[in-house]
This record gives structure tokens, C-alpha cells and sequence, in this order.
């Protein structure tokens, strides 16, 4: 470990040896590999100076943590693991410290997905109430409020991403089925478990109480991006044996892209894209539009303790999370779209000086037009002497209208899986 301590990249490379052990075993040790990586050193650069310009580096302050994997070939480009390698050998990026990472409402995409698949158009209306009780659909105890206990009007599944309302998905992942969305995240790239020991999906899991790494959301993210191909997130792009033979990719060329894998629908991840498009223009990370087609989501848990963003153009998926690498400690005044995703924007502008980001293909909204499970507030009484009122825009009833950043902060994970015993995700 010694020999890389203290240059660039030393999380990269640390991820790189664990990998290459998982599939050389010894061999890694004994010499011979001839391992080309991944990484790209300016955009290490950028990864690490963007989270500098962001955070204290103040020894017991929050610390970030950057994954960046390439759409076309899902090659890890960039990876910053937390405050540096001579400070702490945990790499966040990957999992390291054992505490695990609750993706908070970075993990909702994944319910919109499995909606599609179940014919839930996005275009169905919800209430968005500051509490909901789904205990009776969800079949234990589950009480989830939205960031701020705001209540919310009528509104589509799209402005209901945007806004991130989690009294909205809360019903949603009733309609659609926790199992469902467990299933989605675990094709599209994410390994960590979100099933119990006897195989029990919670309700809370459309607001990211179960835990999981920056690099798998990456690459999940990554997926979307790439229309449902799974290309899965690797540190090498090409091993060779000390005759100089490819040991590595097995069954294609190095600079062949890998084939990947459909997962979900093309139509399926366009729409999910469409809906998540509206977060930095207008939503709860508006304000960080980095001027090219890109999309993403905010996340925050309701203990303060991570927040996220997690994003792509075309060409590039990256994941930034926030927090204390030694546990979950709260962060009074943190959320998503105010601190992650301003290091994910500069990031990514700054890379993308030298890409061709393409627009995201137009979806065909598919589907049925359900409503949830919560009534909606029954319209005023009209007035005959006056003029129609103007169309319900579905703004937040609370007036005056909040403005739309972190938008929800959901209960306690009832299953006692949160972090911490029970903290749940959530937030904006």
C-alpha cells in the first residue's frame, strides 16, 4: 500500500488491486500483469479539486466521495474514495468502513423504472399530502413525510421526481411493488443487498434506506444513460499475461466496447431520463444545469447523515456523495442539491469541455393512468357569479409556494436496516 499512499488516484488504485485479485488471485503478486487502468488523470484532478473547492478539509468535517464510469464501456474514469489515502485507507467510492450509505431519494429512479414495467404511466396524478400512512398497503408500519412536512398538490409522476415528493413514491412503490424495485436496482448495476435475510423488500426502499456505494450508482446511473445497457463498472482496460498475452477482456478485443447487457427497456430508461431531466433545470438541484443535456437526481436522508447526487450526460454517469466517513453523523443544513450537486457540476463541466454530449432520445410514454392511494383534496365549490378558476398547477398548496430544493425527508427504515439502526433515506 505504501508504494501509492500518497499519489492521485490512490483509491483507483486500491479499488484496481482488489479487483485484479478477485480475478488473478496470486497472480496479482507474483508479477507478470501487465494491467492498463482506467483512470484518467485529468479528470482526477478535476474530481479532487472540485470536492476541495466544496468541502473543509478540516480534520472531523464531512468528506466526499466521486465515481465517474464511462456510458459506452462503463471503465471507471474517475474515482476520489475520501479525504485522501495518507489520511484514511477507507475507500468510500467503494464501500469500504463497513457502514454502508443510504442513497436517500438517489435511489427513486429505480421505482419509476420498475413503475413503467408494471404500466403505471408517469403521467398519473398523485396527492402529495405532508404525511402519508401506507401501514395497511405496505403491510407493516410506514409513515413517510415529505422534506419540510410540505404538503403538496395533485401532480404527475414527472413533477413529482422533479420536486422529489416523498409522499408521492411512497404510494407509488405500493402500486408498483418494493420486490419490483429491488429487482430493477439489482439489474441495472446495484450489488449491495436490498432484500432481507428472508428476503423482504421494505416499502422504504423507493426513499434509499437500504444501503449502497457510490460506484454502483454510478454504474446504475450509467445504465440509464445508455438507453438499459448494464456495462458493468470496471478499473482495467486491458490485462496481459508477461508473454504479452490478453488475459483480459475474455471473448472480445480490448478496444472492442463491451456488448453489455439490456436490463431494461430502451423506452423504459428514456422516460425515467425525461422525468429525472427536470431536477437541474427546475427542481430540487436547479441552479446546477451544467449547460448540456444531462439528468440526475438529488438524495438526502432524514438523518442528515449522506446526500447525494447522481448523474449523466451520454457520455459520462457520476455519482458524488457527502458525509462522515465513520458512520452516520448528521450534517445539519446538508442536502442534495445544495452541496452534492454542486461538485458534480463542476465536475462534469469541466470534463466535458473535450465530449460531444448528445441530446437523450424523446420517450413514448407508456402506460396506465393509475391514481395513488390517497384521495385527493376535493375541488372548491364553484362560484357561479365568477370566472373559472385557472387549471390546478400542482404548486405546493403551502403558501407561499415553497421553492423547490430539498423536498422530502422520509421516516425511519422500519425493518431496523437504516444505518445507525433505523435511520431511513430520503430527501431531495
Amino acid at each position: 500500500n505504501s508504494s501509492y499512499k500518497g499519489k492521485p488516484g490512490a483509491y483507483f488504485i486500491e479499488y484496481a488491486r482488489q479487483w485484479l485479485q478477485s480475478r488473478f488471485h496470486g497472480r496479482t503478486y507474483r508479477g507478470g500483469l501487465r494491467v492498463r487502468g482506467t483512470l484518467d488523470s485529468q479528470w482526477q484532478r478535476i474530481a479532487e479539486h472540485a470536492i476541495q473547492n466544496h468541502l473543509s478539509l478540516e480534520p472531523g468535517t464531512p468528506v466526499g466521495s466521486l465515481v465517474a464510469v464511462d456510458v459506452h464501456t462503463g471503465e471507471v474514469r474517475a474515482m476520489v474514495g475520501g479525504p485522501g489515502f495518507t489520511k484514511s485507507q477507507v475507500n468510500l467510492a467503494t464501500g469500504g468502513g463497513g457502514t454502508g450509505r443510504q442513497a436517500g431519494s438517489a435511489f427513486k429512479p429505480f421505482t419509476l423504472a420498475a413503475a413503467i414495467e408494471q404500466d403505471i404511466s408517469l403521467h398519473s396524478t398523485f396527492a402529495g399530502p405532508a404525511e402519508v400512512d401506507m401501514t395497511d398497503e405496505c403491510g407493516e408500519e410506514w409513515k413517510p413525510h415529505n422534506y419540510g412536512d410540505s404538503s403538496y398538490g395533485t401532480m404527475d409522476l414527472i413533477s413529482a421526481t422533479v420536486s422529489s415528493v416523498n409522499t408521492i413514491f411512497a404510494q407509488l412503490v405500493a402500486e408498483a411493488g418494493p420486490e419490483n424495485v429491488a429487482d430493477v436496482a439489482h439489474r441495472m448495476g446495484i450489488r449491495s443487498p436490498l432484500e432481507d435475510n428472508s428476503g423482504f423488500v421494505p416499502c422504504s426502499i423507493t426513499l434509499g434506506t437500504k444501503e449502497v456505494t457510490p460506484l454502483e450508482m454510478a454504474q446504475a446511473y450509467a445504465t440509464f444513460a445508455s438507453g438499459g445497457i448494464r456495462r458493468v463498472a470496471v478499473p482495467a482496460h486491458v490485462v496481459r499475461g508477461s508473454e504479452g498475452e490478453v488475459l483480459w477482456p475474455e471473448n472480445r478485443k480490448p478496444d472492442k466496447p463491451p456488448a453489455g447487457k439490456q436490463v431494461i427497456e430502451p423506452n423504459t430508461a428514456w422516460q425515467a431520463v425525461a422525468a429525472m431531466e427536470g431536477v437541474l433545470t427546475s427542481g430540487t438541484a436547479a441552479g446546477n444545469f451544467p449547460g448540456f443535456p444531462t439528468f440526475g437526481k438529488t438524495g438526502t436522508t432524514d438523518d442528515l447523515a449522506d446526500v447525494w447526487f447522481c448523474g449523466a450526460s451520454s457520455e459520462v454517469a457520476t455519482c458524488v456523495w457527502i458525509g462522515h466517513p465513520d458512520g452516520r453523523v448528521g450534517m445539519p443544513g446538508f442536502i442534495g442539491g445544495s452541496h452534492a450537486a454542486p461538485i458534480w457540476r463542476e465536475f462534469m463541466v469541466a470534463i466535458h469541455e473535450n465530449l460531444d454530449p448528445q441530446p437523450f432520445p424523446d420517450p413514448e410514454f407508456s402506460g396506465s393512468l393509475i391514481q395513488g392511494t390517497v384521495a385527493p383534496p376535493p375541488p372548491p365549490s364553484p362560484v357561479p357569479t365568477e370566472e373559472p378558476t385557472e387549471e390546478p398547477t400542482g404548486e405546493p398548496t403551502k403558501e407561499p409556494s415553497p421553492k423547490p430544493t430539498e423536498t422530502d425527508i422520509p421516516t425511519p427504515d422500519p425493518t431496523g436496516t437504516g444505518g445507525g439502526g433505523g435511520g431511513g433515506g430520503g430527501g431531495g
